[in-house]
């Protein structure tokens, strides 16, 4: 991969958000984000859009959620599915774990499938045998509760 042929940048144009939405929908777990959800994103992480050079298109792109002093979190690592294999997650990884704003975090963390894992161990993220990744998912839980409350009613 020649990296001169592709830069970050930490802000997006519409046509950005645009090609970013449409790189969400070849995804399961990103098909339902909106435009309205993009914008936050803008507004709460660091944006690490990877641009391609000679057609200003976003081809890649991934987030950075922190507290500012200890962790960090990782979220939606994409690539063009055509530009996979040439070395353009890697840019993003490494960017984002180098970033300046970021030097003085001590965990980076991500949730990744199963296949993604020897990806991730070559910048050194593993999992963690003293701890779990617990997520609470309101949708369940909305869901479970409404339908206890008609069934009460």
């Amino acid at each position: 991969m020649d990296d001169h042929n592709y830069f970050i940048q930490h802000t997006l144009k519409d046509k950005h958000r645009t090609q970013l939405l449409s790189l969400f929908k070849e995804h399961f777990w990103l098909k339902t984000r909106t435009l309205k959800d993009i914008e936050v994103m803008e507004k709460t992480c660091l944006i690490l859009a990877l641009i391609e050079r000679d057609t200003d298109n976003l081809v890649g792109f991934t987030r950075v959620l922190t507290d500012q002093v200890k962790y960090a979190y990782i979220h939606d690592v994409l690539v063009k599915t055509e530009l996979q294999g040439k070395g353009l997650g890697r840019l993003l990884i490494e960017t984002a774990i180098n970033h300046p704003t970021l030097r003085e975090i001590v965990c980076f963390e991500l949730l990744c499938l199963p296949d993604k894992l020897p990806f991730y161990k070559k910048f050194n993220f593993d999992e963690n045998p003293d701890m779990l990744a617990l997520r609470f998912d309101r949708r369940k839980f909305v869901t479970s509760h409404e339908e206890a409350k008609h069934q009460s009613v």
